[in-house]
């Protein structure tokens, strides 16, 4: 299991290696050149919200970055697969799909060297939570069969900073205990291959860290729960 977190500074690695995280996403010069000393693998992101239309090139992308890297330093190819909004009925057709099951299908037939990362959160719509639960099970029960059935391995982000939009505005709220290692299990239990911390700085309130860059109330969760799947 590899496990990351998004926004990570530079001085923060050593914090990073305490709560179990071995990769760092998108990684400056810094990082590559200490990639052995810290014992961090380097993350490449190529981008989200790719069209049907785009997975081709996509593929060709990840076999060429593939082809330049060093194989001491693991780099895996990381594309967000789905985001709440390709559920919603004012974007009919969102990426050149119907459906989420028609995207991953086609995901894994079109840019098998990626690696898919689940964009889709439990905590999103805290005004609907039992709708917002049943699609996240659903979303994990399709990667998984789609993914794991073709022994793709595949990603998702944990939710950290719990946020969804209402009536033109972000709304944030905290989570409360237990809620990232309910998130961490389940996508365990689902066959998940690595695991993104979203986010390591806070959006509001707290992140990984909080505002003044220490740890925050959810630190030694997340560490307890690194600790149980590693």
């Amino acid at each position: 299991m590899r496990i990351t977190a998004f926004n990570i500074p530079h001085e923060h690695y050593g914090l990073a290696k305490e709560l179990g995280i071995d990769t760092i996403l998108d990684a400056d010069a810094r990082t590559i050149l200490a990639c052995d000393e810290h014992d961090l693998y380097w993350m490449t992101p190529t981008g989200d919200d790719i069209p049907l239309s785009g997975l081709p090139a996509l593929q060709e992308n990840c076999l060429q970055i593939a082809k330049v890297q060093g194989t001491n330093r693991v780099s895996p190819v990381l594309v967000s697969a789905t985001y709440t909004r390709m559920l919603d009925p004012e974007h009919p057709g969102y990426l050149g799909t119907e459906s989420l099951e028609e995207y991953y299908e086609q995901f894994a037939e079109l840019a098998p060297a990626a690696t898919p990362m689940l964009c889709h959160y439990p905590y999103h719509d805290w005004e609907q939570k039992s709708k917002a639960m049943k699609m996240y099970r659903y979303n994990l029960r399709l990667m998984k069969r789609i993914f794991g059935a073709r022994d793709i391995d595949w990603w998702a982000w944990v939710q950290v900073a719990a946020h969804s939009y209402y009536d033109g505005a972000w709304v944030f709220r905290e989570l409360e205990k237990g809620e990232i290692t309910f998130q961490v299990r389940e996508l365990v239990a689902a066959g998940c291959a690595g695991l993104g911390y979203f986010t390591w700085t806070p959006l509001e309130g707290v992140g990984v860290i909080d505002a003044e860059g220490k740890p925050s109330r959810h630190f030694e969760e997340i560490k307890h729960v690194n600790l149980e799947i590693a």
